[in-house]
């Protein structure tokens, strides 16, 4: 990120996205499936310097989902199967509900329904669910001024945790290992992280971070 950072001319404003039509999903390319990495990743998207871009489903944490070949669409994947299976995988169509919730009973989708366990209509009614740990992410990037406009800037932390500062007061704490560890902060409030009881929880001096887990805090200087 600092050499991506460093590249850009003044002024340049960096779009960021992690999953779309081509590339395939998040949940499943960066995360192996992972909810925790999953929930990880979407705070490194929506917390960065510039413009996030959502696919689709993102929301919900969809995956990739594994396609027959005679269902296949994709002159990608209709010419290379099975090499290439192409990608239909990440374009299945969106999980409104466990059902699909989009069409009526026995009409057959153009790509068959995927990841149904993820959906809106559960997630919703689940306070730690993806969906409202984006809803919220979004709503405190609208909100608060340092994730408007504010500088990326590196902040130094032990090894397996990447942590950056936007703006004067906000710090961003991703724990991308397998152990906990604890990053040295100062005094701050967290204002949101992945795992949503230790939101308003207060930060004096470093601020514990579990196995893949991320949290974002407003420091107090």
């Amino acid at each position: 990120m600092e050499a991506t950072e460093g590249a850009l001319p003044e002024a340049a404003w960096p779009l960021w996205n992690g999953s779309n039509h081509d590339a395939g999903r998040f949940p499943s390319r960066w995360c192996d499936g992972d909810e925790r990495r999953s929930r990880t990743a979407l705070v490194i998207l929506l917390m960065l310097r510039g413009t996030p871009l959502l696919y689709y489903g993102d929301e919900v944490g969809m995956r990739e989902t594994s396609i027959p070949r005679d269902r296949l669409k994709d002159p990608v994947g209709l010419r290379h199967w099975p090499g290439n299976p192409g990608r239909d995988g990440g374009r299945t169509p969106m999980a409104w509900t466990s059902a699909g919730g989009f069409t009526r009973a026995g009409v057959e989708p153009w790509l068959p329904m995927g990841d149904t366990e993820r959906n809106v209509a559960d997630q919703r009614e689940d306070p730690g669910s993806m969906l409202l740990l984006c809803r919220d992410l979004i709503a405190l990037r609208r909100d608060r001024q340092d994730l408007h406009s504010g500088a990326y800037e590196a902040f130094e932390g032990p090894e397996g945790v990447w942590a950056w500062r936007r703006g004067g007061s906000t710090v961003i704490a991703v724990n991308h290992t397998d152990e906990p560890s604890q990053l040295p902060v100062g005094r701050g409030e967290i204002l949101i992280g992945t795992d949503r009881s230790r939101d308003g929880e207060r930060v004096d001096g470093a601020v514990r971070l579990a196995p893949w887990e991320a949290v974002v805090i407003a420091a107090d200087d």
